[in-house]
């Protein structure tokens, strides 16, 4: 079955519109030549953000307030169909966060990623990594009351940023002892 792209507006198979198992709006040729034009003009769009972010912001604001029912199904619907990438995806925002307020300086490339938190899951077999014991995907973000095996990010050394070589998963109760 042919689907619309939102890009070229051109009818494409609907496989041209998948990538990572997941069904996305523009074909595979809209997403490679966006991706072509970010690499090329890289500066440039950094510059447009830097010189616009006030702008941006205020509507990627209204944008949340007037869709606010949608991104809430929207979010939900992502949780229930893939749990780990959306956990990874939190996981990684996260630490972001955590390295910026702590003034910790890290390279793009070193960071941890999605895809290097998906491999060390299979690595590890979804185990932690200092007891061997299972890991639970718990998706209950509620700081008062964490599970003890959930998984988290653990940092091999606290004094340097969520980087692939100072990272492994661990259970929660592992990442606060150690």
């Amino acid at each position: 079955m042919d689907k619309k792209c939102s890009g070229c507006r051109h009818f494409k198979p609907s496989t041209d519109f998948i990538h990572n198992d997941i069904e996305l709006k523009t074909c595979n040729s809209c997403r490679e030549s966006s991706a072509t034009y970010r690499q090329q003009n890289k500066e440039a769009i950094k510059e447009y953000y830097q010189q616009n972010k006030e702008k941006l912001c205020q509507q990627h604001k209204e944008y949340k307030k007037q869709n606010k029912e949608a991104l809430k199904e929207y979010h939900q619907q992502q949780i229930r169909e893939n749990p780990l990438h959306f956990k990874f995806v939190f996981m990684v925002k996260n630490s972001k966060n955590r390295d910026k307020k702590n003034g910790f300086l890290y390279e793009d490339e070193d960071y941890i990623t999605i895809e290097f938190l998906n491999e060390l899951f299979c690595k590890q077999q979804g185990k932690c990594f200092y007891q061997d014991c299972e890991v639970e995907l718990t998706l209950d973000f509620n700081k008062e009351k964490r599970n003890p095996t959930q998984i988290s990010v653990q940092r091999h050394n606290n004094l340097l940023a969520h980087i692939q070589t100072n990272c492994c998963l661990s259970c929660y109760k592992c990442n606060q002892s150690h």
